[in-house]
């Protein structure tokens, strides 16, 4: 109990890192060499990134869901169901969406890489084929320019594909959270009386079976 309170007391290193910190994950850093000396416990570990927290994410989800069942009670969507995926997606699209960005540069970078090594060999060629006198050559900033064209487009490349899968698992973490409270909810809400009882022909019926069984 005294290692649980220590860990919670810590606050989440990403809470505070800066941008570099969060492309490159430098934040972990401190903890994975920890781990690497000994093994982790209780103690060492932060805690969770006040917008993973299980309370907020259940708050934020009930309110949706409160105004996805008013919205199903009044207006056009009157008799209509109310959406869970509906609520779930206000509460938690917005990260997932930015996620989705990130992939979508990622996928763009992709076509990207190609045309600047296609434009850098063609460069070489030029320079090669070209006759003695300097003013037939490509000038030798170009390569260079090409040249640093393709370590950005890598580096960014690898950056927003690591921040893509961060956002998902992040984004699968909240709807695991939200819905398991949800379902643990309405579970505790469910009468004793709404539990199917066996009918009492079916309890004679057993009785009587299991006096002939007896004789």
């Amino acid at each position: 109990e005294a290692a649980r309170e220590a860990a919670g007391s810590m606050v989440c290193p990403e809470v505070y890192a800066g941008p570099w910190a969060i492309w490159y994950f430098t934040w972990m850093t401190p903890l994975v060499a920890l781990g690497y000396k000994r093994p982790l416990e209780q103690s060492d570990l932060a805690a969770l990134h006040p917008s993973d927290d299980p309370t907020a994410l259940v708050a934020t989800f009930r309110r949706n869901w409160a105004a996805e069942v008013a919205k199903s009670k009044a207006g056009f969507s009157r008799g209509c169901s109310p959406s869970l995926l509906g609520a779930l997606a206000k509460s938690f699209g917005a990260g997932y969406a930015v996620g989705c960005a990130q992939k979508l540069c990622y996928d763009a970078q992709q076509f990207v890489g190609p045309l600047l090594l296609q434009k850098l060999i063609t460069f070489l060629d030029e320079r090669g084929d070209a006759d003695g006198s300097s003013s037939d050559k490509p000038p030798m900033r170009v390569g260079y320019i090409l040249v640093a064209l393709l370590f950005v487009n890598s580096v960014t490349q690898s950056v927003m594909l690591h921040l893509y899968f961060h956002a998902a698992f992040r984004c699968g973490l909240r709807l695991k959270a939200a819905t398991i409270a949800a379902i643990y909810e309405k579970a505790l809400r469910v009468k004793t009386g709404a539990v199917a009882l066996p009918e009492k022909g079916t309890e004679k019926a057993a009785e009587k079976g299991t006096e002939k069984a007896a004789e």
